[in-house]
């Protein structure tokens, strides 16, 4: 077996290092853009649109209670076709109002359940995020020493068989290279 190793050139890892940053910084947008999204979404539940649905109903019921009015109207002037008018407005008002409610009830649950749906996948995002933040970097400078070492090694008029300068454990492993 040969003493010496067959570099013959560095530009393919320096390659990859230079993507694998690239692929950090993408991944990291990706990550934060994720948990944005979640809290966005947190927000347009239990913000935008419970407020969007407490005030159609008010403005539903308060046509509702015109509906009531004009029916009641109606059945004083003795007209059966303007009584059978109010009678359909009323009942599409009556419904319009109880969708309102369904929607606030509907809301009210999702709010309560937010937490439950989206912690877990929040959680990966987040063990996610701190292996981006913390053990690529620290990958990416084992990398940086490792072309440094083999840099160093194809050096001309380095002596064959030498150790590689500079060229230690893996970080993450901890296993001789």
């Amino acid at each position: 077996m040969s003493e010496q190793a067959k570099v013959r050139s560095v530009e393919t890892l320096e390659f990859f290092r230079s993507s694998l940053i690239v692929f950090l910084s993408k991944a990291r947008k990706a990550v934060h853009h994720a948990e944005d999204g979640v809290k966005r979404g947190r927000y347009w539940v239990e913000q935008e649109q419970l407020r969007y649905w407490a005030l159609e109903w008010k403005r539903r019921s308060r046509k509702l209670a015109q509906a009531q009015q004009e029916l009641l109207t109606a059945k004083m002037s003795k007209f059966q076709d303007s009584v059978m008018l109010q009678e359909k407005l009323l009942r599409r008002a009556k419904m319009e109002v109880e969708e309102a409610e369904t929607k606030i009830k509907s809301l009210k649950k999702w709010a309560r359940e937010y937490d439950r749906l989206f912690d877990p996948p929040q959680k990966g995002l987040k063990q996610l995020d701190d292996f981006l933040e913390h053990d690529m970097p620290r990958a990416v400078s084992w990398m940086d020493q490792a072309l440094r070492s083999l840099q160093a090694y194809l050096e001309p008029g380095r002596p064959p068989g030498g150790e590689a300068a500079g060229l230690q454990s893996n970080p993450s492993t901890g296993a001789a290279s």
